[in-house]
């Protein structure tokens, strides 16, 4: 049955608080037929990066099971670091200080965290979880392997650590280049180059020292092939990470996780977990290995997974792993859910819209069972506006 035939509760609520919307969406849903069976995606975490000073702000004023859950974190928070992230993230353009590591680090925990708990209260829960980096600890969370607390515990560690090292010198380069093309670019640098990150098919991280990068930028630009200089306190995923891991597997020594409730792809090993992990060492690992997200990504892939939502401020992984289905010709769906200085209420709402066509199958409480109120509030307090 087309789907513009069939009642979704989701459907009408987007429609009841965002009627410039409706159309779009519901073109979306008539062009579509859902699956026999039922999907459910997986939960692609980002990392540093796309982080803004208004990022959660709209939720945080229309949605109470977001509000809640991020005014809880942040208690459990302020318990582990004796300041409050929330006051940080609800600070003005001009006062933000979200690009600091120890702010952003625990900002893109608790917003993600936030986001898992606003689709969860919506039934669309993961089939499995891939964490770039520091996502990788929205992940575990969301996989059972960490609970709130040790999460904020990591997430609070973790920043403060990479903190201490900023100004140590490094830089990052990110190209348009394949892992095998990078390494042979950085051959003649020796340790003074490393790859940080795999990101894409044709979109590699580069870390070290700042003159050789120089150099290899140089290089590429004659060539006319894509770099950028990224803006970072350090040179993460590099050697210059490695007097920071025995301080963290200190600061994190009574951490115990658990088994993942859900699947998991690690992006330290590129690989399905299937044994216990995330503890100190692991934390050690993630900021000094390269981010293994293509063979993450790729695993997943060959586990049968087709859907795939990225979990973020803005989406960063999104157009690699759409890259990766072009060039490998793999029938992938894959969605984001926010998008920087966009209304965050109707992206994400966008976001279900194009779930519902992709075969996930959220359990919605009926409009008038809670949104009616929450449609009256919206009217009263614009997305626009600050928590």
């Amino acid at each position: 049955m087309p789907l513009s035939r069939v009642s979704f509760p989701a459907r009408d609520r987007l429609a009841h608080a965002y009627p410039t919307t409706r159309s779009r969406t519901e073109w979306t849903l008539s062009q579509k037929r859902l699956p026999l069976a039922i999907v459910k995606p997986v939960f692609v975490f980002s990392g540093m990066g796309p982080q803004w000073w208004g990022m959660g702000q709209q939720l945080f004023e229309r949605e109470r099971v977001f509000r809640e859950f991020v005014t809880r974190a942040d208690a459990l928070f302020q318990a582990e670091s004796g300041w409050s992230i929330l006051a940080e993230m609800r600070r003005t353009k001009e006062t933000s200080r979200i690009n600091q590591t120890i702010i952003a680090q625990p900002g893109i925990f608790v917003l993600q965290a936030g986001l898992v708990e606003l689709l969860g209260s919506w039934g669309v829960r993961p089939a499995a979880v891939i964490g770039h980096s520091l996502g990788e600890n929205a992940a575990a969370y969301a996989a059972g392997a960490l609970t709130l607390e040790q999460a904020l515990h990591v997430v609070y560690h973790r920043s403060q650590t990479l903190a201490r090292a900023a100004g140590t010198g490094g830089g990052m380069l990110a190209v348009g280049l394949s892992e095998d093309e990078a390494l042979a670019v950085i051959a003649p640098y020796g340790d003074k180059v490393t790859v940080a990150a795999i990101n894409g098919l044709t979109r590699v991280t580069l870390a070290g020292d700042t003159d050789a990068l120089a150099e290899v930028a140089a290089r590429l630009k004659v060539k006319s092939i894509f770099h950028r200089t990224l803006r970072v306190e350090a040179a993460y995923h590099s050697c210059y990470m490695e007097s920071f891991k025995q301080p963290l597997i200190d600061a994190l020594a009574d951490l115990r996780p658990s088994l993942p409730g859900v699947g998991m792809y690690s992006t330290v090993t590129g690989a399905a977990v299937s044994e216990l992990a995330y503890d100190g060492p692991y934390w050690a690992r993630n900021i000094r290995e390269s981010v293994q997200f293509v063979r993450a990504f790729a695993s997943s892939i060959n586990d049968g997974h087709r859907l795939f939502l990225e979990i973020g401020a803005h989406p960063v992984l999104t157009a690699s792993m759409r890259e990766y289905a072009a060039l490998t010709k793999a029938d992938l769906t894959v969605i984001s859910t926010l998008v920087r200085e966009a209304d965050e209420c109707t992206t994400l709402f966008k976001s279900l819209a194009g779930l519902y066509a992709a075969g996930c199958d959220p359990a919605y409480p009926r409009p008038r069972e809670r949104h009616e109120e929450e449609a009256e509030l919206a009217l009263e307090h614009p997305c626009s506006r600050r928590f």
